[in-house]
């Protein structure tokens, strides 16, 4: 039995692309913390994360994004 080929080759994604940082905030709880998705390159492929407010704020300064209002 041979090996299954690929419909396509995967191509390496450009640097322009993988240079896109991206957060959306999901929520800002009571008890200070905020709920968000943080993306590199794709937006459709992101992590969930919580932080305090002044962490969140250090994050997106640390990933060179200025995160909207939340």
């Amino acid at each position: 039995m041979s090996p299954l080929k690929p419909i396509f080759e995967p191509q390496p994604a450009s640097a322009a692309v993988m240079a896109r940082r991206q957060v959306r905030v999901l929520s800002k709880r009571d008890n200070g913390f905020i709920e968000f998705e943080f993306s590199i390159g794709w937006p459709e492929l992101a992590v969930e994360l919580m932080m305090t407010e002044e962490d969140f704020l250090d994050f997106c300064k640390a990933q060179s994004i200025q995160p909207s209002e939340y």
